[in-house]
């Protein structure tokens, strides 16, 4: 074994380490320790929001957003938790963050459906909308 390590393979000691020592140290600006907590729990971490989000890309902007909230509140890291529980409870509400600002935006494949809406509207002389569910049923708005 070679007593030189890459950036792909972090030293023997950081993989073996504890969660709390990996975390004390990468508190102290350890990068490696940093590097072993994201290449212990990205599987963990990429499940859990794939769970949430819709797709893998979105997935693993959840993810990377997850270790940079983590790295910059490790300090509050108790310890009450398992690392991984904690880091997954991040990557979760980074995920239900995502989903919410996409909820309030209207994709361009909706615009769509709007302006069918209005012109069906304006055929049938009241409001109309699609259900939005990808059903293609068509129900009356109230008004």
């Amino acid at each position: 074994m070679s007593a030189f390590h890459t950036e792909q393979d972090p030293p023997r000691t950081a993989r073996s380490a504890t969660d709390a020592d990996l975390v004390a140290r990468a508190g102290r600006g350890d990068a490696v320790a940093f590097e072993t907590i994201m290449r212990r729990h990205n599987r963990l971490l990429f499940r859990s929001a794939r769970g949430v989000v819709a797709d893998d890309a979105e997935a693993q902007d959840v993810v990377q957003e997850t270790y940079l909230r983590a790295f910059a509140k490790l300090n509050s890291f108790r310890g009450d938790a398992a690392l991984g529980t904690w880091l997954a409870r991040i990557a979760i509400n980074v995920a239900l963050d995502a989903q919410r600002k996409r909820g309030r935006a209207v994709p361009l494949a909706d615009t769509q459906d709007i302006g069918a809406e209005l012109a069906i509207g304006q055929l049938l002389g009241r409001p109309f909308a699609f259900d939005g569910l990808g059903t293609g049923q068509a129900h009356q708005q109230a008004v």
